[in-house]
């Protein structure tokens, strides 16, 4: 017969909703063992009281506090907005290589803001939206995907948390909660840069300096 631990473990992980709400202890726990009640009896094949559930439950909430990552346990050192990007997406080759190259020297050495992003087919450039003569200029290919409508919101933090599991899923949990969609995501060793349309810049800016700010 299957335990009911494992049973209420398979319950929680097929349903995101309670997933969420049991990870961050939004539920009343006598509540939610009633309701699982019948859920859990259909896998276990047998009759489960609801205390041996509750109790089940707060074994579990004290397991799970100690590895999910809530908002609390990391802090930011600083959160920015860059509006008014565009994001280029082509299909890689050498061609276009060269004229990112070419773009890339003349982005940084004007100082303004630029993000290239490759992968096995296709490579992604992040720049300003007063770029795009400059892009036309060296790359002649048709992008595969184009978004003009782009703002980014960058997260400064400490070098503590470099190895610490957790942050960049953190976070994404906090800007999906607004249901904002977030276009790109790019980080270095002590930045993550989200890249969300440009009407949730604000949302996610604020959203984010209320839940991690160190301030």
């Amino acid at each position: 017969m299957k335990k009911i631990s494992d049973a209420i473990g398979e319950a929680l992980e097929t349903n995101p909703y309670l997933q969420f709400g049991f990870s961050h202890r939004l539920f009343n726990l006598t509540r939610l063992a009633g309701f699982l009640r019948p859920l859990i009896e259909g896998r276990v094949q047998n009759s489960v009281s609801n205390a041996a559930i509750l109790m089940n439950l707060s074994r579990m909430t004290r397991r799970r506090e100690k590895i999910i990552p809530l908002p609390k346990n990391f802090k930011f050192k600083n959160v920015v907005i860059f509006s008014d990007l565009m994001v280029l997406t082509f299909y890689k080759n050498p061609g276009v290589h060269r004229g990112i190259e070419k773009i890339l020297n003349r982005v940084q050495s004007d100082g303004r803001f630029i993000t290239v992003t490759e992968g096995g087919n296709e490579i992604t450039v992040i720049l300003e939206e007063g770029c795009r003569d400059l892009v036309k200029k060296h790359i002649p290919d048709v992008p595969k995907s184009e978004n003009f409508s782009v703002a980014s919101v960058g997260i400064t933090f400490s070098e503590k948390y470099a190895e610490t599991p957790g942050l960049i899923f953190a976070v994404i949990e906090q800007v999906t909660l607004q249901g904002i969609n977030i276009v790109e995501l790019s980080s270095t060793f002590t930045e993550l840069i989200l890249y969300v349309d440009k009407k949730d810049a604000r949302l996610v800016f604020d959203t984010l300096f209320r839940s991690f700010s160190e301030d």
